[in-house]
């Protein structure tokens, strides 16, 4: 159920929705965030797998957004343009099967595309043309693989790359504590948005081992999720904190993928409610998980 919400948004991700079903399960279900290795032989894990990384996997190891040829937009990813979103998703995929060619083919797209000499890691690659800007939740996926790239394959170069993408993390996309949505490097100006969806706790535990900076991060990202939950008996949160206004974002209704993506985030590090896994169940028991919710629980939508 939750891995649909985890990994929407990129056609790299369609593979991770195999190894995730079982991690989600574990983790939000049962609060585990204990995750093991992910192995399975039946056609349709083997079918997706060979499709993408022989139909979705560009012969550098980017990862297309879609199968099919088409042109980006400003803000909309098409066609064979690359997203760091994917990137990332399919590094955590290559490490937790332990698939070291993977990985590396994943990984020296990043590093001959998107990353600059500062640890800085380009949101997407459109027509050849890296972006200016980064996003904070893609630059931590990525660098939280490759921190379990370095205990899972025992090679200390991934921790020398962890170690340039933190310092690049905490030098550039820190604002009042906080990570923010991300870094531009036109304007040289961090955002003043922080989604609470973008605040993956645990792998900021992760890099704390690489900078104990990373420590301070997180206790107040886990604070600012908390004071961002809605009502304390679901599992919904608001969307968005503003560095400058020091307030949230207030919606009306709360978008559902997002705000079970923040509550994984609380469950892998166990921070999670006993209320929030009931919700969840009561909802499942009574039909579908609604795309979006008023603040007193009621689907807002019919999708």
């Amino acid at each position: 159920m939750l891995l649909i919400l985890v990994v929407a948004g990129a056609a790299g991700t369609l593979l991770s929705t195999h190894i995730s079903i079982k991690q989600s399960a574990g983790t939000i279900m049962s609060s585990n965030s204990n995750t093991s290795t992910i192995t399975s032989n039946s056609i349709e894990y083997n079918s997706c797998k060979e499709f993408v990384i022989n139909k979705l996997t560009g012969i550098d190891g980017g990862i297309y957004t879609n199968y099919l040829p088409a042109t980006s937009s400003d803000e909309l990813t098409r066609g064979h343009d690359v997203l760091a979103e994917s990137q990332g998703l399919i590094m955590e995929y290559a490490v937790q099967t332990g698939n070291r060619d993977l990985l590396d083919s994943a990984w020296n797209y990043v590093k001959t595309n998107m990353l600059s000499d500062s640890g800085f890691v380009a949101w997407r690659v459109v027509g050849g043309k890296t972006a200016d800007s980064d996003a904070s939740i893609d630059h931590l996926r990525i660098a939280g693989a490759l921190a379990d790239a370095a205990q899972r394959f025992n090679d200390l170069s991934f921790s020398t790359d962890v170690k340039l993408l933190s310092a690049a993390l905490l030098n550039n996309s820190v604002k009042g504590g906080v990570l923010v949505n991300g870094y531009d490097n036109t304007s040289a100006a961090p955002d003043s948005q922080v989604n609470l969806c973008y605040l993956d706790l645990n792998t900021m535990k992760k890099l704390s081992r690489y900078d104990s900076r990373f420590t301070d991060i997180y206790s107040k990202s886990l604070a600012l999720i908390k004071s961002g939950r809605i009502k304390n008996n679901m599992p919904l949160f608001e969307e968005s904190w503003n560095t400058d206004t020091k307030s949230f974002s207030k919606l009306s209704n709360v978008d559902t993928m997002e705000s079970v993506l923040t509550l994984y985030y609380l469950c892998q590090t166990n921070n999670q409610s006993g209320s929030d896994i009931t919700w969840l169940k009561t909802q499942l028991n009574k039909g579908p998980i609604y795309t979006k919710y008023d603040k007193n629980g009621a689907a807002a939508s019919k999708i």
